[in-house]
């Protein structure tokens, strides 16, 4: 059962330098929610902080009625919070089938149609072909896709993308985009971060702004898209 993402006044920081400054977000159930800045904006700090990656950090964060803020990240994930790194960190030794054997959890009472090799390869057709390739022997946007298709495994409500879209051909992001599309349709909840605004504008329900560790703007992605002078100020390279 999707439960709702909260997060109030997040401080993050690297060492003595401070990334992320007073960060508010919110993600209710079955919404897809984007992070949107330019390189360096804190977009991935904040997935990692929420998951329990970043070193040192400051704040509220709750996950329906649990308080994630101290907990370790395998701790997190096991509440239902799947993380896609940006990394992709996919085992090039291993096939496809045992990369996504990799990602598997035991089945809790959340998982009431848990992910399967099948209902995967339905998702993502690509994968079906490659179950037998090695890791590293397998395109970019395979890889990403074999990122996803892994952390589904665990059978997470609430995943967590970070910058998706990134390095991939425009083929392949429309297929992207179209795997996320479907997952949302689901029933999915969704916080990804992207600098594709095209890419995020069509998964998206709403929106926040990072610029310099700072949110800039919340709201509706049909607000952000009108705003054209935040986007100036905000997205522009």
């Amino acid at each position: 059962m999707a439960e709702p993402l909260e997060v109030q006044s997040l401080n993050s920081y690297y060492g003595s330098a401070q990334a992320l400054f007073d960060v508010s977000l919110q993600v209710a159930p079955g919404e897809a929610v984007v992070l949107l800045g330019r390189n360096g904006a804190g977009k991935s700090t904040t997935l990692k902080s929420i998951m329990g990656l970043v070193p040192r950090r400051e704040g509220r964060l709750r996950f329906g009625e649990r308080d994630i803020a101290a907990m370790q990240a395998y701790r997190i994930a096991r509440l239902g919070l799947g993380y896609v790194p940006e990394e992709r960190r996919i085992f090039a030794a291993l096939t496809v089938e045992e990369n996504l054997l990799v990602g598997q959890k035991e089945q809790t009472q959340s998982s009431a149609n848990p992910w399967s090799f099948e209902r995967l390869f339905q998702l993502f057709p690509n994968l079906a072909e490659l179950r037998g390739r090695l890791g590293g022997h397998i395109s970019g946007g395979e890889q990403q896709m074999l990122t996803i298709a892994r952390t589904l495994m665990g059978n997470p409500s609430l995943l967590l993308l970070d910058e998706p879209s990134e390095g991939l051909a425009p083929i392949i992001v429309q297929q992207l985009g179209a795997a996320i599309k479907e997952l949302k349709d689901m029933g999915l909840s969704l916080l990804l971060s992207e600098q594709n605004l095209k890419f995020a504008s069509a998964i998206g329900d709403r929106a926040y702004v990072l610029e310099s560790g700072h949110v800039r703007f919340a709201g509706t992605v049909d607000q952000l898209l009108a705003d054209e002078e935040g986007r100036r100020r905000w997205l522009s390279l």
